[in-house]
């Protein structure tokens, strides 16, 4: 549920581009939403003043990018801390109002792909796998469909769906598991698999195996650097450098 939060708000470049436009109350909002960002949470009676005073349907009229992802930063960093909380009540009202925001922001950026990944797993949240999640889960997918780094965020999320038994997310995400296996960028790979479910990993096996041999090779040779072992069959430069190796296993 922490990746929520995580790039929901504009930076300080932002802050000072629309500065000028906006009110007093509107640009400590956003100041402070910005320190969500960079993990600087403020102290709870002031957070707790500001996320009072966040009205996220009526900030998100406007259709401001700025205030449309500082009213979601705080509706979703009070989703986030609900779920930690013991009383049900305070966790459904978070959960709700973070619902709510998302909504509202979704009726002026209809194409924001890490929205609706959020909307997902906020109704998972509260509902478990409904229809609605996994739409929701769809529509992240078709609005954002090449992008690594969201395909980064879905493969979690979509993983537990389908260990879970969900069927109908499995084309978002052997699309998604695709897509980052193409960039040949083995960090987020590894951190990738390691934020996921093992039921995950046949998919991986799969666009590993299809990618292009050299990029194949230097993926499987870093993951078992790392120590990330799938179970991936020897690759053709594993076989010739390793003869020694190979020719036990074949006995």
């Amino acid at each position: 549920m922490r990746f929520l939060l995580a790039g929901c708000v504009v930076t300080l470049s932002a802050i000072l581009a629309y500065g000028a436009e906006l009110s007093i109350s509107q640009r400590t909002l956003v100041r402070a939403a910005d320190q969500l960002q960079r993990g600087k949470v403020p102290p709870e009676p002031i957070l707790g003043e500001l996320d009072r005073d966040v009205d996220a349907p009526a900030l998100v009229a406007e259709c401001r990018p700025e205030l449309v992802r500082a009213a979601l930063a705080f509706k979703l960093q009070r989703a986030d801390a609900a779920l930690r909380e013991v009383s049900s009540g305070r966790r459904d009202a978070a959960l709700a109002e973070a619902d709510e925001a998302l909504q509202a922001a979704l009726t002026c950026t209809r194409y924001d792909g890490q929205a609706w990944l959020r909307l997902a797993v906020v109704e998972n949240s509260r509902h478990g796998p409904t229809a609605r999640a996994i739409e929701a889960l769809a529509l992240s997918h078709r609005t954002s469909p090449y992008e690594a780094w969201m395909a980064e965020a879905r493969i979690p999320f979509a993983a537990l769906l389908q260990s879970a038994g969900i069927e109908a997310v499995e084309p978002v995400l052997a699309e998604d598991v695709r897509t980052l296996i193409e960039t040949g960028k083995t960090d987020p790979i590894i951190a990738t698999l390691r934020k996921s479910p093992s039921t995950v990993e046949p998919f991986f096996r799969e666009a590993i195996a299809a990618t292009e041999p050299s990029r194949r090779d230097r993926i499987i040779r870093e993951m078992r650097q790392a120590s990330l072992i799938m179970g991936t069959a020897p690759s053709e430069e594993d076989a010739a450098t390793q003869p020694g190796e190979a020719s036990e296993k074949t006995k």
